[in-house]
């Protein structure tokens, strides 16, 4: 069974990699409160935002998903990662007590999220209420 999962992950990984060198960059971690502001909050662009943690394996899961699903949009929405263990006082502001939390934001507003690792039909019913 573990070897499945971490086949299953691998996988995953090659398509997040494959799309992250043949795409435009659409995903990017956030450094620090002044970047989450100017990259998220004053994005013109829809921005999702992936409050995770390394250790965090829903978050393991949930990350792949999320960057497959966005390849959809053609760097139409973009991805920012918050670590919530590097950022806590940011992960507070936005109430993530649980992880993973994403976030929909558009015009430095929330328009939805969820919490937990979704499937992909889900992650495409969130994203098409982010990019509207």
């Amino acid at each position: 069974m573990a070897l499945l999962s971490r086949a299953v992950l691998a996988a995953q990984l090659r398509r997040v990699v494959a799309c992250l060198y043949t795409s435009p960059r659409r995903l990017f971690d956030v450094k620090d409160e002044d970047d989450f502001k100017k990259r998220v909050l004053e994005s013109t662009k829809p921005v999702v935002v992936d409050f995770h943690a390394d250790w965090c394996n829903p978050c393991r899961i949930l990350g792949p998903r999320l960057t497959e699903c966005l390849q959809d949009y053609n760097g139409a929405i973009e991805l920012a990662k918050v670590n919530v263990d590097d950022l806590p006082d940011l992960a507070m502001e936005y109430g993530a007590s649980s992880i993973p939390l994403v976030i929909g934001m558009r015009d430095g507003k929330v328009v939805d999220q969820f919490v937990g690792a979704q499937d992909v039909v889900k992650i495409k019913e969130f994203l098409s209420k982010v990019e509207k």
